[in-house]
């Protein structure tokens, strides 16, 4: 914002940095203030893909061990409740009797709201991850694209590879490495949502059904009943659809073809495509 003031009053100004940019003694000297407002936002906006890219990486991080941890509660869910109830009496011996009645019986609960936790999670993890892989990736096709202006307003020739790092540069070095390595990131990722959805479900199928539609009250007590003794197979089936379904989503993105893109812009800031 700061720069369009500085080119609209066509004097001084502050770069996006805060360094003082020279002020213009005559509308000769507009090419060169442009050429080094466009350098100085491609910069500030390498700066910021790059800590974007930074956090990404460390919430794929996250998301894997988040799912270990989920899978590693599911497996031992049966041992949870009575570790939990042996740390507790082991720091509160006097405990009366009716106290660890009600301690016994909600412990296994309490166990399943970890679980429960853990697999939302999942799916806030995934969320994020996906809208954030979709900015960084729509924010190097904007470099990219920017850098062909920059060597315009610049005068560089084709033979010449400054400002190229995000377009032919990037293609002619390591698109291809860069591409194997991102698959096998989401392959790992996709399988290791699979295995765990797909044992979750196993384990925590119900043994019974409810029929439905519930024609009366005694049914429908009988059904709530049956959500909360199986709220677990609840959860797995609401989160597991839509986390898989970002899944794919992450896995399918890609930028937009130059044409398309140039040509929304153009749309929507009132021109004609």
């Amino acid at each position: 914002m700061r720069l369009v003031v500085m080119l609209d009053r066509m004097g001084g100004g502050c770069t996006e940095s805060g360094e003082r940019m020279p002020e213009m003694r005559s509308a000769g000297e507009l090419p060169a203030l442009r050429a080094a407002a466009l350098v100085e936002h491609y910069q500030a906006t390498v700066d910021l893909v790059s800590r974007s890219w930074e956090r990404r990486n460390r919430q794929f991080i996250i998301l894997v061990c988040v799912l270990a941890a989920a899978g590693l509660v599911a497996f031992a869910r049966q041992l949870i409740a009575p570790s939990l109830e042996a740390v507790i009496l082991g720091h509160l011996p006097g405990l009366e009797d009716a106290a660890k009645d009600r301690l016994r019986a909600f412990l296994p609960l309490a166990s399943d709201l970890l679980l429960g936790l853990l697999v939302v999670s999942v799916f806030y993890l995934m969320a994020s991850l996906c809208h954030r892989t979709g900015m960084i990736i729509n924010t190097y096709q904007y470099l990219s694209m920017m850098e062909g202006e920059i060597r315009r307003e610049l005068s560089i020739d084709r033979d010449q590879i400054a400002f190229s790092r995000e377009g032919p540069f990037y293609e002619a070095t390591g698109s291809h490495l860069t591409r194997l390595i991102g698959f096998c990131y989401r392959a790992v990722l996709g399988l290791l949502l699979v295995f765990f959805f797909a044992t979750r479900l196993f384990f925590d199928f119900p043994s019974e059904w409810v029929p439905l539609p519930v024609p009366g009250r005694g049914e429908a007590v009988q059904f709530y009943g049956w959500l909360i003794g199986n709220f677990l197979f609840v959860v797995d089936i609401l989160i597991a659809l839509p986390t898989l379904w970002l899944f794919l989503r992450y896995a399918s993105l890609r930028p937009r073809p130059e044409e398309e893109v140039r040509a929304r812009v153009l749309r929507l800031q009132g021109g004609t495509a």
